[in-house]
């Protein structure tokens, strides 16, 4: 049975996602969008690639879901609350109707998840792999200011939305070749099961700073390791943080076997794919931010506080310990 092309497969797949009028059904070049009164528009872009960002044989449904969330995960940090995204999908020569349709269906999901909805995008055949690029962008208020990563001041506290590491260690469930087996191989069967969906499903703290924004003196979200995007957040403003590990919130099944192998330490403040809030706050405030995101169903942990020089000094029990490097695509990974 031969397969749809381009425009119906458009119509057929991705235009009933379109649901704003501004869309226009998919069927142009480009769409509107036009904010609520007072708003301000707020734009991201990430690009996805089989087998580097996530395996080949993934769920489609996890891998759509998963292709949207890394981009709320940005809004998320910059206080945005999510209108819509664009699409491009590369699709290899081996892709099938099924595949699609559970793909559109992960799309679904998170659109209904997080209120948001197709404007359109493009469609092309690739030679190479499945390649995802998604645009999102969503709004703040009039008057509002995004945080930024550079607002970080020595004193300040350093905080995270959520827990973390999990989905670092799901990525080595799934790929044992990444770690030594013996370390993998702490995690029980049900921990795995935990780490794994993590990597797979991640869930980007939408609206947890909206209601504290102006008392976020920085903040960025966490994507490529804990202690790399801290480094970053640093060194865009021109400071350095001291960091106690005990204080990084794990999840709590994983937190015992975490705590008692190193490797496994490293792997969960060093690896990626958490897509949490890191960010910078005023002692003074902490009650009140804490609070806020509470309401709104989200955890705050405070790691440590922002100093004068600059770099980062991790200790675990009350020692130095040595974490690795964020993740860069354009250097090799061990």
């Amino acid at each position: 049975m031969s397969r749809p092309g381009e425009m119906e497969l458009i119509a057929r797949y991705l235009a009933p996602l379109a649901t704003d009028p501004g869309a226009w059904g998919l069927k142009d070049d480009a769409a509107t969008f036009r904010p609520g009164p007072g708003e301000t528009l707020v734009l991201t872009h990430d690009t996805l690639v089989a087998g580097r960002h996530f395996f080949a044989d993934d769920p489609a449904h996890d891998v759509a879901f998963k292709s949207i969330a890394v981009s709320l995960s940005d809004l998320a940090a910059k206080t945005a609350r999510p209108a819509g995204y664009l699409l491009s999908l590369a699709l290899p020569k081996d892709w099938t109707e099924a595949w699609l349709a559970l793909f559109c269906a992960g799309l679904q999901d998170v659109q209904t998840a997080y209120g948001l909805t197709l404007f359109g995008g493009d469609t092309v055949a690739t030679d190479g792999p499945l390649v995802i690029g998604v645009t999102a962008f969503g709004t703040i208020p009039e008057g509002a200011t995004a945080p930024r990563r550079t607002g970080a001041r020595p004193g300040d506290l350093v905080c995270v939305t959520g827990t973390i590491g999990a989905a670092a260690l799901g990525l080595h469930v799934r790929s044992k070749t990444l770690a030594p087996v013996r370390d993998v191989e702490r995690l029980s069967l049900a921990q795995q099961r935990i780490a794994e969906a993590r990597y797979l499903r991640p869930a980007p703290p939408v609206g947890a700073l909206d209601d504290v924004r102006h008392l976020v003196t920085a903040s960025m979200d966490v994507s490529d390791g804990l202690m790399g995007d801290l480094s970053k957040l640093c060194l865009a403003s021109g400071c350095g943080a001291e960091i106690a590990l005990e204080a990084v919130p794990f999840d709590p099944a994983l937190k015992p076997a975490i705590h008692e192998s190193r490797d496994l330490l490293r792997i969960a403040v060093s690896g990626g794919d958490d897509y949490e809030t890191l960010f910078t706050i005023l002692p003074g405030d902490l009650e009140e931010v804490s609070n806020a995101l509470a309401r709104h169903g989200y955890r705050l942990s405070c790691l440590g506080v922002i100093r004068r020089p600059v770099g980062i000094e991790a200790t675990f029990g009350g020692a130095p310990f040595a974490f690795g490097p964020a993740y860069d695509h354009f250097q090799p990974q061990g």
